[in-house]
């Protein structure tokens, strides 16, 4: 009957780890291994296998959590948005330090607000083809709000695009 493997374990700690020590630190064996150099072996094996895994679970959770243009992208392309339309959006939610171009499609008044701040910060006069196309898009984005290109009505001489 064959030992369990706990018990083969401690056989060859008690009766041969001795030897086997002896035989890495002799050099007569053809070679010499020193504790010191298995152990950062080892631990430099353990760190390389750790890396791989947090890369993986990285790569991993990439993928489950969709990336926040990605998700704008596909809201506006289901809304109908066009591509200057999200191209909009996107330049007033990155002037505007907002997290993602998505908080402009919460309420009429968020949207509102960043349009006009935004259009403040635009150089240059005129700003009609700016009002023109936040008040079309505001009509687009929020239609049963009574008068919504009115909601985004930009300040006169409020930035060119």
């Amino acid at each position: 009957m064959t030992p369990a493997p706990p018990t083969i374990l401690a056989q060859i700690q008690a009766e041969r780890w001795p030897e086997l020590v002896r035989i890495w630190r002799d050099p007569s064996h053809g070679f010499s291994l020193s504790t010191g150099t298995v152990v950062l072996s080892l631990g430099g094996l353990v760190l390389a296998l750790a890396a791989l895994l947090w890369g993986v679970e990285r790569l991993r959770s990439r993928r489950r959590r969709p990336h926040p243009l990605a998700l704008f992208r596909r809201v506006a392309l289901d809304m109908g948005l066009d591509g200057a339309d999200r191209r909009l959006l996107i330049r007033i939610a990155r002037q505007q330090g907002l997290p993602s171009p998505l908080t402009l499609l919460v309420s009429s008044a968020t949207f509102a607000h960043h349009v006009r701040a935004y259009a403040q910060t635009r150089q240059g006069g005129g700003g009609g083809r700016l009002r023109g196309q936040a008040a079309r898009l505001g009509a687009k984005l929020f239609p049963d709000v009574s008068g919504a290109p009115g909601a985004v009505a930009l300040p006169e001489g409020g930035g060119a695009d």
